[in-house]
């Protein structure tokens, strides 16, 4: 596929389907998923453009992938931070707890972070210490003077608010040349 082609996919199931390159229909592919067996499929030629396009429609979803986070120095501090010293949650009871862990850190759940349009804000997915509790926690709630974070994390946590409202995959959706379709292939 010439690398200023006007075809635009958007991820869907991949199941089912022949495993032919969406772009090109070459046999030899590649699957990109944002969540198991959802995403799109390329070959090595078109592996840029469906890369584009995952990252266009996380974009226009308002959805983070974890591995993403390691390409923006903040970002990647904010998962360091997270990980070393762990998350205190302020529970539905009322009640503080320590060593909670975010759940994108598992290898089935890739997405770290969508933006909620009902609570405004980023959404956090996070586990209680032996997994047995999940919670959505929102980004803005990791700055509750009551969960006596540090100055430095609650700063980490406003940076890490700007660059996810300015949009990280900003660039990829801005640089689709067509509204995506859907690949109705077989």
């Amino acid at each position: 596929m010439e690398p200023g082609s006007t075809i635009c996919y958007q991820p869907r199931r991949l199941v089912c389907l022949r495993v032919n390159c969406f772009y090109c229909n070459n046999e030899s592919t590649f699957d990109i998923y944002i969540e198991y067996l959802f995403g799109l499929r390329a070959c090595k030629n078109c592996l840029e453009l469906a890369k584009r396009d995952i990252r266009a429609y996380l974009h226009k979803n308002k959805i983070v992938m974890v591995n993403d986070f390691n390409d923006n120095e903040v970002l990647k501090s904010f998962i360091d931070y997270v990980s070393e010293k762990k998350l205190r949650v302020k529970r539905s009871n009322g009640s503080i707890e320590n060593d909670w862990t975010i759940c994108s850190l598992d290898i089935m759940n890739q997405i770290l972070f969508h933006f909620s349009e009902s609570h405004n804000d980023w959404i956090l997915p996070c586990a209680n210490k032996d997994k047995s509790v999940s919670k959505n926690i929102t980004l803005s709630s990791l700055k509750n003077p009551e969960l006596e974070y540090d100055v430095e994390f609650n700063d980490l946590v406003d940076k890490v608010t700007k660059i996810l409202n300015d949009g990280i995959y900003l660039k990829d959706f801005q640089s689709q040349p067509a509204e995506p379709q859907f690949y109705a292939g077989f």
